[in-house]
């Protein structure tokens, strides 16, 4: 007897990825959302405080490569599940953010340009 390939609609591990992947899908919504409040609370503490929350950033950017590895694995670009099925990602250092005082200019004070200009830069006069 001759054995008859298999369709691949019929695999059960097509399936099973099936599953997973509205999982994840719905995760990745649900982790957006998430995302927005983290933005939105970064941005009110850092208008407040003029610095920014180290918890809210290390959060951020664990979660964003959360939804890196959901996007990878909903895209068939990997193979492996991201959390709840693997470890949480662990936030990747970066410098803090922190706003810069505005220098003050007195009224009618002269400020020099930081760039020479020549003429050849100027635009023609009509």
């Amino acid at each position: 007897m001759s054995e008859r390939p298999s369709l691949p609609l019929l695999n059960p591990q097509l399936w099973l990825r099936f599953a997973y992947m509205v999982l994840f899908l719905l995760l990745a919504m649900a982790a957006r959302l998430v995302l927005l409040a983290v933005i939105a609370l970064q941005f009110i503490w850092i208008a407040a405080t003029g610095r920014d929350n180290s918890y809210l950033r290390r959060f951020g950017d664990s979660l964003a490569s959360w939804l890196y590895a959901a996007v990878r694995y909903l895209t068939f670009n990997s193979q492996a599940k991201p959390f709840p099925f693997d470890e949480w990602p662990e936030p990747r250092l970066s410098p803090p953010f922190e706003l810069q005082p505005e220098p003050s200019i007195a009224e009618g004070e002269f400020v020099a340009a930081d760039d020479e200009f020549s003429d050849s830069d100027r635009p023609p006069q009509h």
